[in-house]
């Protein structure tokens, strides 16, 4: 959810609600959950209540705002006003997006690659997932079970990490990392010599793409008979709650493969075998999805700090450039590329690695 604030803090920190928030609504708080901790307006209480993951949460009562908790000028001047103590989680992400909002990659260029490929490899290589922490790039062989670690600029090989049938993997605070394997994901610290699985975490289901956002993790999960959901979790791997978007009664995810969130807005985006990319509300309310016919076979999905989301169409040997609400939507690249899986973005280049291969590419955005 939003905010993950302490309920003992000021008033300025608990006055809205921190679902309502990720929906660009402002609603006052009146209750607050400690093993999730968010701030929750009744509506959203009640819907905490409803869900499986967090029906058993204890929730406290919030008292309101009131002068000995509120720091009141002791001037003549007018109090604050309520608008003042308005979230913290909110102001930085308006400022965020005001800062970045007007960032639109047009072109891409392919300019430099270089090989992930091992020695030490049994099988080809199959690149699932690509991560740049700091100044390390990190790639998933998912044919190969390992994480591979490279120097970002020179590109030489560090050393690997063996892990089971690894697919997503996401940035967790700093030189932490999130990889998801089978029905399980891992949360593992990463240094320049090492890398150590701190945590494991159990899905209800299969799971597939990983993210995270404003402390909290989310996995995109499905089994065969095309039903999916996402699944949120602390970062200590405590699950939170089941997010199933629905639209007329029908389960909008149904073959997922990957998932990122929008920094600015806090919408979700699921690419899916079937529906294209589902975007939902962190609550887990359907919002739209699309499928373009420039887009087949969705794949690897990343959002840039302007609000803009970026797709793999696999089977389409493109990368599809999306607005956050869909309504503009155009091909970024379609050259240099055949299959890509998966994707990253930092600053003005993206790594692109195509599937059954050992090459990741670097392209530079205009």
């Amino acid at each position: 959810m939003g905010n993950t604030t302490s309920a003992s803090k000021s008033a300025d920190a608990i006055c809205n609600c921190g679902p309502c928030l990720t929906e660009n609504k402002e609603q006052d708080a009146k209750w607050f959950c400690a093993e999730c901790q968010d701030h929750l307006c009744p509506d959203c209480k009640v819907y905490h209540e409803k869900l499986t993951a967090t029906r058993n949460h204890k929730l406290n009562n919030i008292k309101p705002p009131t002068d000995q908790n509120i720091n009141t000028p002791t001037t003549t001047a007018k109090p604050a006003s309520k608008r003042q103590y308005r979230s913290k989680a909110k102001q930085q992400a308006l400022a965020a997006t005001s800062a970045t909002s007007s960032t639109k990659f047009t072109k891409a260029e392919l300019t430099d690659q270089f090989d992930v490929s091992l020695e030490q490899d049994v099988k080809p290589c199959q690149i699932r997932g690509i991560l740049l922490l700091k100044d390390l790039y990190i790639i998933l062989d998912n044919e190969n079970e390992v994480i591979k670690v490279f120097d970002k600029s020179s590109y030489s090989f560090l050393y690997s990490t063996p892990i089971e049938n690894p697919y997503g993997i996401a940035d967790i605070q700093g030189q932490m990392v999130a990889v998801t394997s089978y029905d399980y994901f891992s949360i593992l610290s990463v240094d320049k010599t090492k890398m150590t699985v701190n945590k494991t975490a159990k899905t209800s289901m299969p799971c597939w793409g990983i993210c995270y956002h404003d402390n909290r993790i989310f996995v995109v999960c499905s089994n065969t008979s095309g039903r999916g959901h996402v699944e949120v979790f602390t970062i200590q791997g405590e699950p939170c709650r089941r997010l199933e978007p629905l639209c007329n009664g029908t389960l909008m995810i149904e073959f997922p493969t990957f998932i990122c969130v929008s920094q600015g807005s806090g919408h979700i985006y699921v690419t899916d075998g079937k529906q294209g990319v589902v975007v939902l509300t962190q609550m887990g309310k359907f919002l739209f999805s699309k499928l373009p016919d420039s887009m087949i076979s969705p794949q690897g999905i990343v959002a840039d700090d302007g609000g803009s989301i970026y797709m793999c169409g696999m089977k389409s040997d493109n990368i599809i450039r999306m607005s956050s609400d869909g309504h503009e939507m155009a091909v970024l690249i379609s050259e240099n590329l055949h299959r890509p899986q998966c994707l990253q973005i930092f600053g003005d280049k993206m790594a692109i690695a195509c599937r059954h291969t050992n090459i990741l590419k670097i392209f530079t955005l205009s």
